[in-house]
């Protein structure tokens, strides 16, 4: 009986080049992943806040 316990062998990810052309693709592909189409909800609450203390004055 054998009671080695085999080790996994190691995988290699391949990572992409993170340079001008990368992120051009992206862009002209919609692609980039943090464009929501709107003002984020943190950002929102902020600019809100702002805009009182900015009317106090």
């Amino acid at each position: 009986m054998n009671n080695k316990i085999k080790k996994p062998f190691p995988v290699k990810t391949v990572q992409p080049v993170l340079d001008q052309n990368y992120w051009n693709t992206k862009w002209q592909n919609n692609q980039t992943g943090w464009d929501i189409g709107y003002a984020s909800p943190a950002i929102t609450a902020y600019m809100a806040q702002y805009l009182i203390k900015m009317r106090q004055f």
